[in-house]
C-alpha cells in the first residue's frame, strides 16, 4: 500500500521521472488539472489509511512526508493572508455593522 502510494506521487508531483512509460503524461495532466484542496484532500487521506491498518514506526515515517505535503497543499488552497490594514478595514466593518444591528 505504502509503495502505491509513493508511485502514485512520484508521477503526480514529478512525472518527468517515468518519462518512458507511456500512461505518465495522462497521470500528469490530470495532476495538474487538480485544484490545490483536491490535492491536499487526497494526499491527507493516502497517508492517514495505511497508517490505521498498520500502526508501525516505518509506516509512520514514510506517510509522515505525504501527510506533510497534503497539510502544505491545504495552507496554499487556503491562500496568502490579507495585510494588516485590510484586516483593520474589514474588522472594522464588522464591527460598524454588528453596532448597527443592536
Amino acid at each position: 500500500m505504502q509503495m502505491l502510494i509513493a508511485i502514485l506521487v512520484l508521477l503526480f508531483e514529478c512525472p518527468y521521472c517515468c518519462l518512458m512509460v507511456t500512461f505518465v503524461q495522462k497521470v500528469s495532466q490530470f495532476a495538474d488539472n487538480r485544484t490545490y484542496w483536491q490535492k491536499a484532500l487526497m494526499y491527507t487521506i493516502s497517508a492517514i489509511v495505511p497508517i490505521c491498518l498498520c500502526a508501525g514506526i516505518s509506516t509512520i515515517t514514510g506517510n509522515l512526508c505525504i501527510f506533510v505535503a497534503g497539510v502544505f497543499y491545504g495552507l496554499m488552497a487556503l491562500g496568502k493572508k490579507a495585510d494588516r490594514d485590510s484586516m483593520i478595514m474589514t474588522a472594522a466593518q464588522q464591527d460598524l455593522e454588528m453596532n448597527t444591528n443592536q
